[in-house]
């Protein structure tokens, strides 16, 4: 998934809602921007005399990385609550 939304549909096909889930829609679309801009970051431009790349803190990526582990923790919670 690429961008909250796709988050939030995968979520209520399942049947779980972004109040279940505790979703922060912002934080994480700024998360999924940061991970897309990552990835664009990693595409080879072989006629390129230098790369650009960003520099993120460490700091921010770990609390971006717990953040994303959270949700995904709070969903397989939710499913496995709806399943019991």
């Amino acid at each position: 998934m690429q961008s909250s939304e796709e988050l939030i549909k995968a979520g209520n096909a399942m049947g779980l809602s972004s109040d279940v889930v505790k979703l922060d829609v912002e934080r994480l679309q700024r998360i999924f921007n940061i991970r897309n801009q990552i990835v664009h970051d990693l595409d080879i431009e072989l006629d390129a005399s230098r790369r650009n790349r960003y520099i993120r803190k460490r700091s921010d990526m770990i609390s971006h990385t717990n953040y994303i582990l959270e949700i995904a923790e709070s969903i397989l919670y939710a499913v496995d609550e709806k399943l019991s």
